[in-house]
């Protein structure tokens, strides 16, 4: 997924460096850049929506110029003995016209299942949606003997033609397909979808989330029966965050509450769930302490979802939150640095300790967008500078 969000680049760009005097990292240390995944012919687009899962990691190229460069791809690679491969480059199966260069927009995997988002608007004004005819959709891929294959595509159940931003942002859990739809300009209350493959091998509308807040869906991060959806709208002031709880007897909504969460703070600009026998949930609220940025992590325990920490850059940045991941006891945050850094936090019995930063486009002049997603111990980064080549990045967590 990729949001654009104007803000003053930092003055200096963030250098790689180990935290704690005279430390030394073994090759697994966390932000040891393990690969770079390489796919010929690609454009500044590359890289501008990843997520990983297990051993498989995908990399979106929308196609933001829509005069003449194609529609957008997506890639797959795995990790094998050898290192990680391309494995699989998905194209949307119907080119429908208005959508074809948004394919790629917004992806994610888990296990078996990926879910590639193309609303019907890439222009740099996203979140803008003044399309009049197209509707967005979302494209699912299941992993068969004999490849990647497409297995559904999902077109905007409210057919608003482009205004709603359906598709903008996905999320699976490898069973259950998320299309967000957090709205526009013209259609800024957001929702985000739910479907469920039948016996027959269509795709089933399980769920229709709200609520009160505009823009829900901006952000999703999905796993086992929970869905986290971050409602962020630029016409509005006040943000949240919420977790969406599927069970038999149908859906259930608990909003994430945090001190952080102030007028302007962009909370829930960016989530990410981590799965396991205590879930734990990672919101950015980039624009928070004069537009700094900081990380909220809350924890599922026994009475609700707690937060247990706030994290802030030691040093003034811009917008350290915007995108986050987290999983079991490490987390990874990137702001709009022009060197387009990751920041990777390790979690003690003391709490969280950023153990290292990667600048990803050492001396560059100009913003890169850098989404990151977490599994494991691998960290994606893609990062889309605007001017050159797209890239993306494998980590140690």
């Amino acid at each position: 997924m990729i949001k654009r969000f104007t803000a003053a680049a930092v003055a200096a760009a963030v250098a790689v460096m180990a935290m704690g005097a005279g430390a030394a990292y073994a090759s697994t240390a966390p932000g040891t850049k393990l690969a770079t995944l390489k796919v010929s012919g690609v454009t500044a687009d590359y890289g501008n929506a990843v997520a990983i899962s297990g051993t498989t990691a995908v990399v979106g190229e929308v196609n933001t110029s829509k005069a003449g460069l194609g529609p957008g791809k997506v890639f797959v690679f795995a990790k094998t003995s050898t290192g990680w491969k391309h494995t699989a480059t998905l194209d949307a199966s119907d080119q429908v016209a208005g959508t074809e260069n948004s394919f790629g927009a917004s992806v994610a995997v888990s296990g078996s299942m990926i879910v590639v988002g193309a609303p019907s608007d890439t222009s740099p004004c996203t979140f803008c949606y003044t399309a009049t005819t197209v509707i967005g959709r979302i494209y699912v891929f299941v992993k068969t003997a004999t490849g990647w294959r497409q297995k559904g595509e999902i077109a905007d159940p409210a057919a608003v033609a482009g205004k709603d931003g359906f598709g903008d942002t996905v999320a699976t859990n490898g069973t259950t397909a998320y299309a967000g739809a957090p709205g526009g300009a013209q259609d800024p209350a957001g929702a985000v979808y739910a479907y469920s493959r039948t016996s027959s091998g269509s795709w089933k509308n399980i769920g229709t989330l709200t609520a009160a807040d505009d823009g829900l869906g901006f952000s999703l991060s999905a796993a086992g029966n929970l869905l986290v959806a971050g409602a962020f709208a630029y016409s509005v002031t006040y943000t949240a965050a919420y977790v969406f709880t599927h069970t038999s007897s149908g859906w259930s909504r608990t909003t994430l509450a945090s001190r952080a969460n102030t007028i302007g703070s962009s909370f829930g600009f960016a989530v990410s769930l981590s799965w396991g026998k205590s879930p734990e949930i990672a919101v950015g609220a980039p624009t928070q302490n004069g537009f700094h940025g900081v990380v909220c992590v809350f924890s599922k325990t026994s009475t609700g979802w707690k937060q247990k920490a706030v994290i802030a850059h030691r040093s003034p940045l811009d917008e350290f939150g915007k995108y986050v991941a987290i999983s079991g006891k490490a987390l990874a945050a990137t702001d709009t640095s022009a060197s387009a850094a990751v920041y990777f936090y390790a979690r003690s019995s003391s709490g969280w300790r950023l153990v290292r930063s990667v600048t990803q486009v050492p001396g560059s002049t100009t913003d890169g967008f850098t989404p990151v997603s977490m599994s494991g111990s691998f960290t994606l980064s893609g990062v889309e500078p605007v001017v050159s080549v797209g890239k993306a990045y494998v980590f140690e967590s």
